[in-house]
């Protein structure tokens, strides 16, 4: 229903694309639209932390990606799909209480994504121009590959005081059907 809420409030502009473009098409449709430098970027089913703002203006970065905290009571998809990152991300679970600077060398044993991103603009369009040649349809992994290129430009900063509350698909099938999804995105990047 986020069409039905951002009606709700007159001094948010509202894109509304008639058909589904893919996240990057989406994401590029509203930084082009933005009027200020900063781009703060949320995925849907999501509750913003309050203090989300003050944070980003402490940490001070061009980059700085969130992290995104499950709800409070989790499913056995939850349980089970958190149980396969702590095991694939060991590294960053024991550092996640600080601030992470994403790197090349790094760049695989870190969750990253765009879930919640900061990014000053003019940078973002940089890397817009960088990644044009790749294919970033609705089917992509724009995300891990906008990342990578990121960071080959500025400093990225995984932050825990950035952060949100996403809330996971609610039924099993909902849950499968996004996990297959998200799969052969990643196998596109990697």
């Amino acid at each position: 229903n986020t069409v039905d809420v951002i009606r709700r409030f007159s001094f948010v502009k509202l894109i509304d694309l008639s058909n589904n473009v893919g996240r990057y098409a989406a994401r590029k449709k509203g930084a082009e639209a933005a009027r200020y430098e900063n781009i703060l970027f949320i995925d849907a089913r999501s509750v913003v932390d309050p203090n989300i703002l003050s944070a980003l203006d402490q940490i001070n970065e061009k980059i700085v990606i969130g992290h995104s905290l499950g709800r409070d009571r989790l499913n056995w998809f939850e349980t089970f799909y958190g149980a396969i990152r702590r095991r694939v991300f060991s590294q960053f679970i024991q550092k996640s209480n600080k601030p992470i600077i994403l790197s090349e060398k790094n760049f695989e044993t870190m969750p990253k994504g765009t879930t919640v991103l900061y990014v000053v603009k003019d940078l973002l369009f940089k890397i817009y121009a960088k990644v044009s040649t790749e294919d970033m349809g609705k089917d992509s992994s724009d995300d891990t590959k906008m990342l990578r290129v990121l960071i080959g430009e500025s400093i990225a900063v995984i932050h825990p005081d950035v952060k949100i509350i996403n809330f996971a698909r609610d039924s099993f099938f909902e849950s499968i059907k996004h996990l297959l999804m998200r799969g052969a995105k990643f196998v596109d990047y990697y």
